[in-house]
Order: structure tokens, then C-alpha cells, then sequence
């Protein structure tokens, strides 16, 4: 082989690991609050201060979901709509 075709071959090598290295090392997605607001903005819901709040919180899963539900529900969110929208939040 060539001292030419080493150098295109070891390019090609590098470019091909670099661009595998970068999609391994891409940070996981961050659940946001953001389709849990959306989903209710949809159901006609005004969403404010305390949706975007339970929203948020639910966005951290675990109790955090029991959390954004009974915050939901008790600004007069349906119970099935609430933990709907909490799910969503969780989910990304």
C-alpha cells in the first residue's frame, strides 16, 4: 500500500472513530415539564405559575409524579388528565 493510500486510509479511520465517539458521548434527554403543559394547554386548561410548577416536578419521575398529579388536581385538573400530563412530563 501506498504512503498515499495509508494517509486517506488512517483520515478515514479517524473520521469514521471521531463521529462514533461524539454520538456515544451525547448527553441523555432531559425530561421537561413542557409536554405535560402542552397536553394540557390542549384540554383547554390555562396553564400558569402552578401547572408549569407541578409540571416541572413531574419531570423528575418517582414521587415527583405523585407530586405533579395531586398539584394538578388540586388546581381542579381532572384526575385523568393530571396523571396524563404527568406521565408526559416524565417521559424523554
Amino acid at each position: 500500500m501506498s504512503n498515499t493510500m495509508r494517509r486517506v486510509a488512517a483520515s478515514l479511520v479517524t473520521v469514521v472513530a471521531a463521529g462514533t465517539l461524539s454520538l456515544a458521548v451525547v448527553a441523555p434527554a432531559q425530561a421537561t415539564g413542557s409536554d405535560c403543559t402542552t397536553y394540557l394547554k390542549a384540554r383547554g386548561y390555562l396553564v400558569g405559575p402552578k401547572v408549569n410548577a407541578a409540571c416541572k416536578r413531574g419531570s423528575s419521575g418517582g414521587l415527583g409524579q405523585i407530586i405533579c398529579q395531586n398539584n394538578l388536581i388540586a388546581i381542579q385538573v381532572s384526575a385523568s388528565h393530571a396523571q396524563h400530563a404527568c406521565k408526559l412530563a416524565a417521559v424523554k
